[in-house]
């Protein structure tokens, strides 16, 4: 249905080849509903990576949550 405004979507099993192309700074991992998340956010960690928190639910969560919309397109 949408990405957050600013989100770089990596699919998890992509990650490790990718983790320097993000910046090092305080980063939000999310996934779909939760799960995956906090593999994504373990892999980051052990690649470096700190300030790391996991979103627990998805983007329509998030949405919900914030009364915000959701991004669609690149």
């Amino acid at each position: 249905a949408g990405h957050l405004p600013g989100a770089i979507h990596i699919e998890l099993g992509a990650l490790p080849g990718r983790v320097d192309d993000l910046p090092r700074e305080p980063t939000v991992v999310m996934c779909g509903h939760g799960e995956r998340a906090m593999g994504a956010a373990s892999l980051l960690e052990r690649a470096g990576h700190r300030q790391l928190t996991v979103l627990e639910g998805g983007p329509d969560d998030w949405a919900q949550a914030t009364g915000r919309t959701l991004e669609t397109g690149a």
